[in-house]
C-alpha cells in the first residue's frame, strides 16, 4: 500500500469516529460553531524493505475535502467551513462541513 493510502484510511478512521457528516440535511441543529482542526498522522512505508514511520499534517481543508470526496489538496470554497453541531437535547456534538451561504 502506498503511504499517501495510508495516510487517508488514517484520517477516514479518525474523521468516523468524530462522527462525520458532510450535510446536516433532516437534524435539528440549534448551534453550529466554526472549528479549526490540525492533526499529525502516521503511517508506516517501507524505504528499501525498512520499516519508516512518517508523520504528515492534517487541516481543515484536508478534512473538508475528504468528507466531500474531493482530492485533498482541492480549494475549498470560502462559504464551506468545517463545524460543530449540537443538536437539541442531544449530548453529541457532531463534525461537519457548514455551508455559509
Amino acid at each position: 500500500m502506498k503511504p499517501r493510502a495510508i495516510i487517508w484510511l488514517a484520517v477516514i478512521l479518525t474523521a468516523t469516529m468524530f462522527g462525520f457528516a458532510s450535510k446536516t440535511a433532516g437534524v435539528a441543529v440549534n448551534d453550529v460553531y466554526a472549528v479549526t482542526l490540525s492533526m499529525q498522522v502516521n503511517y508506516q512505508d517501507d524505504l528499501n524493505g525498512i520499516p519508516v514511520i512518517g508523520r504528515v499534517q492534517v487541516i481543515n481543508k484536508h478534512l473538508i475535502n475528504l468528507a466531500l470526496g474531493h482530492p485533498p489538496t482541492n480549494a475549498v470554497p470560502r462559504n464551506q467551513v468545517l463545524a460543530v453541531t449540537y443538536e437539541c437535547g442531544s449530548q453529541n456534538p457532531r463534525l461537519v462541513v457548514f455551508d455559509k451561504s
